[in-house]
């Protein structure tokens, strides 16, 4: 963990690679463009949170961080519906706005473009609906991807792209029979209400 004194900002560095990477927020975009549902919690307005994103990057820049690795799909429902569903145009024009900041630093970005299975739970659908090219969670995530790689494929601060988060989280090891999660860990509770997610079992990876 490396920090900035002056600002009291912080970014994690991995341990073991000769090119340090940071991961500030996981949600940055979202940070930044105010739709983390997390933003009043933490940081109290949208205004806080992307100064706050700011900081993070330039406290980077003097870490010699080579390149940031964050989140870059709409979000959760309730995320998506205040900005990518209802303005798209506007939210793409804040994402180029981020990879400006990034690329001024200068750092490269290590965008996940997509968090696979992708947003099944909005259309109460599996988690398996991403194998289906007849599924709304097929098309969605193959839309996002291709709107989002079309739009940087050539952005010379693109290091690299990923498409699932913590992919092993999911692995078939000894789970047969066995909840991903236990019961009423997150359907039922306030976590899982806050992202606008409908809790059917229908909706069960």
């Amino acid at each position: 963990m490396v920090s900035s004194p002056a600002r009291g900002r912080s970014c994690s560095s991995t341990a073991r690679s000769t090119a340090p990477s940071a991961s500030t927020s996981p949600l940055l975009h979202q940070a930044y463009l105010g739709t983390w549902f997390h933003i009043g919690q933490i940081y109290g307005t949208p205004e806080k949170a992307k100064q706050a994103v700011i900081a993070a990057i330039e406290d980077c820049e003097r870490s010699n961080l080579k390149f940031i690795r964050f989140f870059a799909d709409p979000g959760y429902p309730l995320d998506r519906s205040l900005l990518y569903d209802k303005d798209p145009a506007a939210y793409w024009k804040g994402m180029d706005e981020l990879f400006r900041a990034v690329q001024a630093a200068p750092r490269q970005a290590h965008p996940l473009a997509a968090d696979l299975p992708g947003p099944y739970g909005i259309f109460g659908e599996t988690g398996q609906a991403i194998l289906d090219p007849n599924s709304k969670t097929y098309e969605a995530v193959h839309r996002y991807v291709r709107e989002f790689v079309t739009r940087y494929k050539d952005d010379p601060t693109v290091l690299m792209w990923e498409l699932l988060n913590e992919g092993m989280l999911a692995a078939d090891v000894e789970m047969e029979g066995r909840p991903l999660l236990s019961k009423g860990s997150t359907r039922r509770g306030r976590w899982y209400g806050r992202t606008g997610i409908t809790p059917t079992a229908s909706a069960s990876p």
